[in-house]
């Protein structure tokens, strides 16, 4: 590490005479920003204003533009400027993120990360993972993901396993729940529109010097679209949508260097949805409009934590334990299907439960260099019941609990705003699998011409999931499989032009994943042989291009396959070869906003199960929206929008519906 340093002095040297070591870069708090994104740069000061703050990438309170990994900020306030309604939306500003949605809101959606499948994304609240042992891969279903209380997403791009252990091959996606701060304040949301859709948000939130609270909350309705394509298998019937959700975190100071924080999380969703049943002596193969088949969800998570400081600050330790259950039922209201459909009744019902410890201690003898070293236990187990009850209930089906104990340390180097590395490594216990070691470097330099450079490299590590292991109700048990291994790494380069007016950058990255983790025969869960590669482009902007008037786009082209099998498809099934967003966003009159965005997703392969030649080209589409809000004083707000503006007819996932145009409308009252 004195290498290091002393090449990161020699450089901040060269790049910026008369510099001190040491002097740290001007930070605005989360509250004072407007909209600080990785594709939405600031404005004036020559492209160095002040940035958010971002937790996940470092584990520490850190600048955006100081960090060394990609990453991307979604901010509460552009969340509510472009009327975004979940996660889903929102993230369809971040580069490198692609998600698939099967039949319309509040259904299943998976996310690739740079190529990769929703398993190799770890998906937390507030430092707690939402993966889902009871999934088939062990992933989060991005589907259910709310806004509500949040003050920030943040989106971790590239391998991640020295701080965030297994799962987090592909990046990590934090949701930072907001902190209260000033006099007693709230705001209640409401709106409705088509497909029957009505939906409302609220929030309150307090702070002190003493303590703060936020909670927030929200419940949706919407009777939707056929869950199965309409256009395709032209169904008319509609699968519904419901949801109910409550966000809260409380935070207390007990002295000067002792603060207790408290986050919970609870959300209940109900839906309908179309089995994949077909009439086996149909030539066609079409499938079946089940208009009773409907599945809940239920989501609980909890974690304590408290952080304490010593000798001035230099010294912070931080521990927490949390709690997450997911609970998820099946139910068929028929008794039976005619026997000619090739389907059983979907009666079952799954649970995952996962227990996490995490301590973390960060020494700062210098103001320029952070030591930080943690240890995390994390505890998973599911169980599951093919039929829940009649006409005959089946016996439940516990997994044994595993353990996975990390353990690392890292270097961090932050001189001035100019130079930022870290380097690090972790080693794994796998109670299943031993010992398995990840590490990790990177490092960002600013050139005096506000050009910055970026890069990072690292390993991962996936241990396969208690699912994959155990089974379930539609596969077998695998005990003989190997955890997944990944080496991946990124450049950059970012520039500010016009005194920060404009910003702009591109990534490349590549991942390479060995003995990955796959289900050829529908039956088992195998590791495939070979290594399997994602490599591609990831690009932004952002132009003011008058004042309050800004346009920002961003731009991600991936590649994907096996080296050993170069014909294999599967690895590039819904993954667009080009998939890019470009955003309007227009303050008037000191009251009033208008948003205007499209989406673009070029042609993929994807799965026909009722073709015989799956994979299939799916064609590409656009999407628009716009949407328009006016604020008649400090309490009162109304706003619309329109999504899918042209009505564009196209289909997500192959043989799922997805909603035409949709206008929307409502009031928010504030105090």
């Amino acid at each position: 590490m004195g290498i290091l340093l002393a090449a990161a002095l020699l450089l901040w040297s060269a790049a910026v005479p008369g510099a001190e070591p040491g002097r740290e870069a001007e930070v605005v708090t989360a509250a004072s920003v407007t909209e600080t994104t990785e594709e939405t740069a600031p404005t004036g000061n020559g492209g160095r204003s002040p940035q958010r703050i971002v937790v996940t990438a470092t584990r520490i309170d850190t600048p955006i533009e100081n960090v060394p990994n990609s990453v991307s900020v979604i901010t509460s306030e552009t969340i509510v400027a472009r009327q975004y309604r979940n996660a889903i939306d929102a993230m369809s500003a971040v580069p490198g993120i692609s998600i698939r949605q099967s039949g319309g809101l509040g259904k299943q959606a998976s996310m690739f990360i740079r190529g990769l499948d929703s398993q190799y994304a770890k998906v937390m609240l507030d430092g707690m993972p939402l993966n889902d042992p009871s999934t088939p891969r062990g992933a989060y279903d991005f589907g259910q993901m709310t806004t509500d209380n949040l003050a920030q997403l943040e989106v971790l791009r590239g391998p991640q396993s020295l701080l965030y252990g297994s799962n987090a091959v592909g990046g990590v996606i934090n949701a930072v729940s907001r902190k209260g701060e000033g006099p007693l304040s709230g705001y209640v949301r409401a709106e409705g529109g088509s497909f029957g859709t009505g939906l409302t948000q609220f929030g309150l939130q307090a702070g002190n010097d003493r303590g703060d609270f936020s909670l927030g909350g929200s419940a949706l309705t919407t009777d939707g679209v056929s869950a199965l394509s309409k256009h395709r298998f032209g169904f008319s019937e509609k699968d519904g949508y419901e949801q109910g959700s409550l966000s809260l975190r409380l935070g207390a100071n007990v002295s000067d260097n002792l603060r207790f924080d408290l986050f919970g999380y609870a959300q209940w969703a109900k839906y309908d949805f179309d089995t994949d049943a077909y009439d086996t002596t149909s030539s066609d193969n079409l499938p079946y409009d089940d208009p009773n088949l409907t599945g809940t969800n239920e989501r609980y998570m909890i974690r304590p934590q408290v952080t304490w400081t010593l000798f001035d600050g230099k010294w912070e330790q931080k521990a927490g334990v949390g709690y997450m259950t997911t609970k998820r039922k099946y139910r068929d209201g028929d008794e039976s299907l005619p026997s000619n459909m090739g389907v059983f009744l979907q009666r079952s019902r799954y649970r995952g439960e996962t227990w996490k410890f995490d301590y973390q201690s960060t020494i700062r003898l210098v103001e320029w260099n952070a030591i930080l070293a943690g240890v995390d236990v994390t505890r998973e187990t599911y169980e599951f019941q093919d039929s829940y009850y009649g006409p005959a209930v089946s016996p439940t089906t516990t997994a044994p609990w595993i353990t996975n104990t990390g353990v690392f340390i890292e270097d961090q180097v932050q001189i001035g705003d100019a130079f930022t590395a870290n380097l690090g490594i972790r080693n794994d216990h796998h109670e299943e699998f031993g010992d398995h070691v990840t590490w990790r470097g990177g490092a960002s330099y600013r050139l005096p011409s506000e050009t910055r450079i970026r890069g990072s490299v690292g390993t991962g590590f996936r241990a396969p999931s208690v699912n994959e292991l155990y089974g379930n109700t539609y596969t077998l048990p695998n005990h003989d499989l190997k955890p997944e291994t990944s080496l991946g790494w990124d450049a950059g380069l970012e520039q500010s032009l016009f005194d920060g007016r404009l910003s702009l950058g591109g990534t490349y990255f590549e991942n390479r994943i060995k003995d990955m983790i796959v289900n050829p025969t529908y039956a088992q869960y195998e590791n495939v042989s070979g290594t399997t590669e994602t490599w591609g482009v990831e690009a932004f902007f952002s132009f003011e291009i008058i004042e309050n008037v800004s346009l920002s786009g961003n731009y991600t082209w991936t590649r994907a396959r096996n080296r050993e099998i170069s014909d294999d498809r599967s690895v590039r099934v819904r993954r667009p070869l080009h998939e890019a967003a470009l955003n309007l966003d227009w303050k008037f009159l000191e009251k009033g906003t208008f948003t205007a965005g499209v989406k673009y997703v070029s042609r993929r392969w994807d799965y026909d199960f009722y073709s015989a030649t799956s994979p299939v080209r799916m064609p590409s589409h656009a999407t628009f929206r716009l949407g328009a809000a006016w604020k008649f004083n400090e309490h009162v707000e109304v706003f619309g929008r329109v999504e899918n503006l042209f009505n564009k007819k196209y289909e997500d996932i192959r043989g799922y519906g997805t909603p035409g145009i949709g206008a929307y409308a409502g009031a928010a009252l504030s105090f």
